[in-house]
Parts: C-alpha cells; structure tokens; sequence
C-alpha cells in the first residue's frame, strides 16, 4: 500500500512539474528600457541602468516600440500625414 501511495505522489509531483515548465514560456518576457543621453548628444538605448553621472536618463519605459523616436530626433512619423491626406476628400464626400 506504501508503495501505491508513493508511486502516485511521485506521478502527480511529475505532472504538476511538466505542466509547469510548459506553461512557463507562456509568459510574456519583460524588461524596462532605458534611454540615456550622452555627454557628445547622442542617445543610449538598453536595458541596463547606469548610475553613471555622464549618462542622461531621459525616459523608462517597459515599450521598446516607443523608444525609436529617441533615438533618432530627426525622425517624423509619416503616419499622421498619410491619414490626413484623405480629410479633405472625406469631407468632400460627406
């Protein structure tokens, strides 16, 4: 009877194991990104914090997708004026 009990336990320990390390990559990865300025001007981008006092902090954010515009401050999103270049004639056709 000993024996059952322990070869259950050790089952139901298995299973609860394997379930566990397949739902483990299930879990979206996160990490904050930091953007620094430098002393000549330009822009760090990483995932590491820097106490360094040469390094700027200029923002935190857990979004790496916002971060593009930071490094490039010449950059414009085209976005905006591609959608407004059809007001006129939705305007027009209302």
């Amino acid at each position: 009877m000993t024996g059952y009990l322990t070869r259950t336990c050790t089952r139901r320990a298995l299973l609860l194991a394997a379930a566990l390390l397949l739902a483990l990559p299930c879990l979206p990865a996160q990490a904050a990104v930091y953007v620094y300025r430098l002393p000549d001007g330009s822009h760090l981008i990483t995932d590491r914090r820097y106490r360094d006092e040469a390094h700027e902090l200029i923002r935190v954010t857990g979004d790496a997708g916002e971060v593009g515009r930071y490094a490039s401050p010449k950059y414009k999103s085209r976005r905006h004026e591609t959608l407004a270049r059809y007001d006129a004639l939705i305007k027009e056709t209302a």
